[in-house]
């Protein structure tokens, strides 16, 4: 019987008229979505876009680093401007409970040209490099590299 959730429905009578193949003029048949087949489905669709991915020729002659806050102030102009960025995190280890940042990451759009034709870049900025090693007693230690984003 029905509640509060709605009708119970007969399973086999449901897929049938989800699949278009029967209906009433009570109850008339849902007609197959138009365009469903070959390539609609969510894997099809991550297939081309890897395929499509693969191929894709990146220029990283453009890539650059910024070191300090005032180049790094002019791209997040930029990334607001266009509305779009890309971000990822630089970590010394993949597991989650040791990793330490010691940098990131990002664009500001694809890898070509924006609206006014300038070329796009991407951006590594580090934050926590370090140098020199802790293993000699009269050595500088280990400290940060120079170069880097405060």
């Amino acid at each position: 019987g029905a509640d509060a959730h709605g009708p119970d429905l007969d399973a086999p009578a449901a897929r049938e008229a989800a699949a278009g193949v029967t209906g009433t003029a009570a109850s008339p048949a849902i007609p197959a979505r138009k365009g469903a087949g070959e390539g609609s489905a969510p894997a099809d669709l991550a297939t081309a876009r890897q395929t499509l991915f693969a191929a894709a020729k990146i220029d990283t002659s453009a890539y650059t680093t910024i070191r300090d806050l005032a180049t790094l102030d002019l791209w997040v102009a930029a990334a607001r401007e266009t509305g779009v960025v890309a971000f990822d995190t630089e970590t010394t280890s993949l597991d989650p409970m040791q990793a330490e940042l010691v940098g990131f990451s990002l664009a500001i759009a694809d890898n070509g040209k924006d609206a006014s034709g300038s070329d796009i870049r991407a951006a590594y900025i580090p934050l926590t490099h370090k140098t020199g090693s802790g293993g000699d007693l009269f050595s500088d230690g280990i400290r940060l590299a120079e170069g880097q984003v405060p």
